[in-house]
């Protein structure tokens, strides 16, 4: 996943990497859409967008762990 992104990255496609996170249903990919919403921010609000994200899809997986029990 990341070697796309950082392909598309490369090649000036930044459409391309955000589509390419958005399709993939994964936490990971939503992390990582969010912080290429915030391209051309500065660091600290993209940490900050990816890191309320971040904690949005792990709350959303230890909701799910009812059903591994």
């Amino acid at each position: 996943m990341v070697s796309v992104i950082k392909d598309n990255l490369k090649e000036n496609r930044p459409d391309a990497a955000l589509a390419y996170c958005q399709r993939t249903n994964t936490a990971q990919g939503q992390v990582m859409a969010t912080g290429l919403n915030f391209l051309g921010s500065n660091m600290r609000e993209i940490e900050s967008a990816m890191e309320t994200r971040a904690n949005v899809e792990l709350s959303a997986m230890e909701g799910n762990l009812g059903y591994l029990s």
